[in-house]
Order: C-alpha cells, then sequence, then structure tokens
C-alpha cells in the first residue's frame, strides 16, 4: 500500500484513536479533512491506551467504523493498528518516505501532544491536521515556540473546500523541517465517546444513537454493551 502512495503521490492522513466508540464527531473530522486536503484517510484505531484501560474489544471497535463509512466512501479506510505497517512505533520510515503524510487529531491530543509516544517524530516528519476549535488564535504548546510560525495558508487547499462554512482557520510551518500545522474550525457539541459508554452503562443509550453514523453502527455497538 505504501508503494501506491509513492507512485501516485497521494495523500495520506492518519488518525489514530480509541475509537470507543466511533461517533458522528469523528467522522466529521475524517470527512471534511480528507475533502479539504484531497487524501485518503487511515482511521487506526489502537490496540491500547494508558489512559483508557478498559477499551472495547479492537474487532468490536473496528466493527463500527466500518459501518460508519460504508464501502461508498472507498477514501476513507478502517486500519487496525499493526497493520499494514501503521503503528506508533513504525510511524517514523512512513514519514520519511511520504512528504504529504499528515497526521490528524482533536486540540486536546494537541495540547498535550509531548504525552504522545513518539511525538517528536510526529512534529518532524509529519503535517498536522488539528480539529475541535472554532477559534483561529488557540495557542500551540509552548514548546513550539521556536519550530513554528503563522503563515498565509498554502496553496494546496481550494478555498471553502471544507463546506458548510468549515475553513481551516489558522496554519503554522515549522521553519526548519517545512511541516505544516493547520486547524480546522470544528465545534464538537462537547460530545464524546465517554459520554456515550457512560449513557449506555445508565441505560439512556437511545439518546446517544443520533450521535452515532447510522443506525447499523449504533446497533452492532450497542447490542455488544448492554
Amino acid at each position: 500500500m505504501l508503494d501506491y502512495f509513492l507512485e501516485e503521490k497521494t495523500n495520506l492522513i492518519l488518525y489514530f484513536g480509541a475509537f470507543d466508540p466511533f461517533h458522528l464527531i469523528h467522522f466529521y473530522e475524517v470527512y471534511f479533512a480528507s475533502i479539504s486536503f484531497d487524501a485518503l484517510v487511515y482511521i487506526v484505531p489502537v490496540l491500547n491506551s494508558p489512559e483508557k484501560p478498559e477499551l472495547s474489544d479492537l474487532t468490536l471497535r473496528c466493527k463500527v467504523i466500518e459501518a460508519s463509512i460504508e464501502k461508498n466512501l472507498p477514501y476513507l479506510q478502517c486500519v487496525p493498528e499493526e497493520t499494514q505497517g501503521i503503528s506508533r512505533k513504525k510511524i517514523a520510515p512512513i514519514y520519511e518516505r511520504l512528504f504529504y503524510t499528515f497526521e490528524l487529531m482533536g486540540i486536546d491530543d494537541f495540547q498535550g501532544l509531548e504525552k504522545i509516544p513518539y511525538w517528536q517524530e510526529i512534529i518532524n516528519r509529519s503535517h498536522l491536521i488539528v480539529t475541535g476549535t472554532e477559534n483561529p488564535n488557540v495557542p500551540l504548546p509552548d514548546f513550539f515556540d521556536d519550530l513554528y510560525k503563522r503563515c498565509p495558508i498554502p496553496h494546496l487547499l481550494t478555498s471553502g473546500a471544507l463546506g458548510a462554512g468549515k475553513e481551516v482557520s489558522a496554519a503554522f510551518v515549522n521553519q526548519r523541517t517545512q511541516r505544516f500545522i493547520y486547524y480546522l474550525g470544528f465545534a464538537s457539541g462537547g460530545l464524546s465517546s465517554t459520554m456515550i459508554r457512560q449513557g449506555i452503562l445508565d441505560k439512556t443509550y437511545k439518546e446517544f444513537i443520533p450521535w452515532f453514523v447510522n443506525e447499523e453502527a449504533a446497533r452492532i455497538y450497542i447490542e455488544a454493551k448492554k
């Protein structure tokens, strides 16, 4: 698969996460990022997370993702961690070979970037797409001050490509590596996977069904958790 990207010069976005479960906001993030950057998105459910010790079974999380993206969205693919050579531990070689590789993450993960394994490899070798903020003046983490500065939006973005009023609200460039950080103005409405899991435990899960991408994805996850 990596040879395909090398030959076709196709943009690739990697989106690591627990996705327990994958919900509507996750879908909006990958959908609009894919359109904006003309890229294939690998949605990568991680095997485990130190901050989430009670993750649902990986197979279940993948089933929900696959039901959410369906086969009519070929530019979105579920690639579980450790398949196709995709993992945090093995990400550097991919970034070295593909200049137009992006990593998508929410604003909370970005602000706590130093907690992510191999974060220095990420900022040195990958462009970042940060979602979850409508404020173009959200500060960069302190340790970025000497590496990045605000710059005009690069030509690879089409104005208004995100549609529905969604736009890249700010961009920064690492002067040493020429890697970019893009902020996508995006409101989550406070929805989180934790809220959905808690709703299922509290047996109020029906109110969260609309937050899944479709009824099939909701059915798969809720039936496994009830």
